[in-house]
């Protein structure tokens, strides 16, 4: 862990000497940071990272799937490179962060789906597909952080930036906003954009051309593993009626998405649950 930690230091030490340098995608699980991550590394003499907490008290020296959630939702990591860079982000070279934000309700069933492992509290990996429905449904209710999404930006990104939600209006209304902390700049976007458009925006952010940036194409729900079970899981999410009126009516909620957005999230879920009923109805 200590050596691995040295060598991350190198790395954003390194990157800190570039003419653009250190990007970090850092979002709560399941935003889309990985696409970010994966879109801004590609382009030449760019050196992008990805971290989902960057702050020193969220960090831990074990495992994390064994670390259960902090009480607002948070998830601590043992991630070296996170340390590294924290470390930059106290310092007077610039870095660049970018931020995704997505429905809620679809972040927290992803996130639900793909960290079964680390609700389970297990050392090995977990095969979701002998989950049954009673333990899924306790899982969900009980370790699962379901307040997690609604709370990273209060814990994590505000006081890391010194910017509150308030200041990221312009994600509601026009998709994206951008803010300066420092010697430090952040972009927060909608992951429901289209990759053009984000393409557009993270490039006038970075200082590109145009063109540079090419976000990768996206795992389609088709051919991700285990449909059977994740079907299960959001037809159990949405037919939690108080869950979607709480996430929905959430600050987080109406201060970083349109209501327009809001209807269209909602009548998703609502439309998943109707179909589940009828689909009970007929077996």
């Amino acid at each position: 862990m200590i050596l691995r930690a040295m060598r991350a230091r190198r790395i954003v030490r390194r990157s800190l000497d570039l003419p653009i340098g250190p990007v970090i995608a850092y979002g709560h699980p399941k935003t889309a940071t990985t696409s970010a991550e994966a879109a801004i590394s590609a382009v030449p003499g760019i050196r992008s990272f990805h971290a989902h907490v960057l702050q020193p008290k969220h960090f831990i020296w074990r495992r994390n799937n064994l670390a259960p959630p902090m009480p607002s939702g948070v998830c601590s990591e043992d991630n070296p490179p996170q340390w590294a860079l924290a470390d930059a982000l106290a310092g007077s070279r610039p870095v660049r962060l970018v931020t995704l934000v997505r429905d809620p309700v679809a972040v927290q069933s992803s996130w639900f789906f793909y960290g079964m492992q680390r609700w389970l509290q297990s050392s090995r990996r977990i095969n979701v597909d002998l989950i049954d429905e009673d333990t899924l449904y306790s899982l969900f209710h009980g370790i699962f952080p379901r307040d997690g999404i609604l709370n990273w930006f209060d814990e994590e990104w505000c006081p890391l930036t010194g910017h509150d939600l308030e200041d990221l209006a312009g994600v509601a209304s026009e998709g994206h906003a951008k803010i300066e902390f420092g010697p430090h700049r952040a972009c927060v976007l909608s992951s429901k954009l289209e990759d053009e458009t984000k393409s557009r925006i993270l490039e006038d952010f970075l200082h590109l051309e145009s063109g540079s940036i090419v976000f990768p194409r996206k795992n389609t729900a088709a051919s991700r593993p285990h449909q059977e079970t994740y079907g299960r899981i959001k037809a159990m999410i949405s037919a939690d009626t108080r869950l979607l009126d709480r996430v929905y009516g959430s600050r987080y909620a109406r201060l970083l998405f349109s209501p327009d957005e809001l209807d269209e999230f909602r009548s998703h879920w609502d439309g998943l649950a109707a179909e589940a009923t009828k689909i009970d109805r007929s077996s």
